[in-house]
């Protein structure tokens, strides 16, 4: 299909936004109407379970750091921002200085 897209758009080779929309928005809807059970009451609840992981603050807090990166080491997450702050934490204290050092000056670089 992209290639079909592409070649309509005169060579410039450029995926067209509107297909990349319906595509996030199909991968994420999809699941939810075609579940083993599809009723309203269970699409809802998977609509409020995913809006309250979007949208959560679990793991927001000072104290919470060390049981964050904990439950990021084993995909057990309870928010999107838990997932993000799991990985940056786990790349900044389990990785060697000298990579860090690196890929430091290669983002200063570039």
């Amino acid at each position: 299909i992209y290639t079909v897209l592409a070649a309509q758009e005169y060579g410039r080779g450029k995926l067209p936004m509107v297909l990349v929309a319906t595509s996030f928005i199909a991968w994420v809807v999809t699941p939810i109407i075609f579940s083993p059970f599809p009723r309203w009451i269970l699409i809802r609840q998977d609509l409020q379970e995913f809006s309250n992981f979007i949208t959560g603050g679990a793991g927001t807090g000072e104290d919470e750091i060390k049981e964050v990166v904990d439950r990021g080491k084993k995909c057990t997450v309870r928010s999107l921002f838990e997932c993000g702050l799991a990985d940056e934490m786990a790349m900044w204290t389990e990785s060697a200085m000298f990579m860090l050092i690196l890929r430091f000056i290669f983002k200063v670089l570039v």
